[in-house]
């Protein structure tokens, strides 16, 4: 037999090919999604230890759910659990016992028998315009 030589200059790739083009996007794409998951971030030098990569889906739940708890939801724009103080209790309590204060009005019954966990407090500031508004008397016809 008659040994054949090989000349590398003769080789060539081309990557104009659009089957070469989707294996080599193919490839790139994968090592970008796997580089998505990896420890390795920005400012990995800073760390003082290095993060577990192989955390259980158990306690990925519980920390979702700690996470979930802080806030109402989306649905309520993202309400915060408000800290609640003995002053903040003791108006919560009143606003439930509004009718023992004024029992010649009727306010309808709480739903709630518990202090809610989310809510906001604000204050009404009235507007300069409604001040005479109000003292205008209606026109009778």
């Amino acid at each position: 037999m008659k040994k054949q030589s090989f000349d590398w200059n003769d080789v060539s790739i081309d990557f104009t090919n659009p089957c070469c083009k989707n294996k080599i996007n193919n490839h790139f794409t994968e090592v970008e999604e796997l580089m998505k998951k990896s420890v390795i971030i920005p400012g990995f030098e800073k760390l003082e230890k290095i993060p577990n990569g192989n955390i259980s889906n158990k306690i990925l739940r519980k920390e979702r759910q700690k996470e979930r708890a802080k806030t109402k939801g989306s649905d309520w724009f993202n309400l915060p659990a408000t800290q609640i103080t003995p002053e903040i209790e003791n108006d919560l309590k009143v606003i439930q016992m509004r009718s023992a204060l004024d029992n010649k009005h009727f306010y309808k019954k709480n739903d709630m028998k518990v202090l809610p966990k989310y809510f906001q407090i604000g204050k009404v500031v009235d507007s300069p315009v409604d001040f005479y508004h109000d003292r205008i008397p209606k026109k009778r016809t």
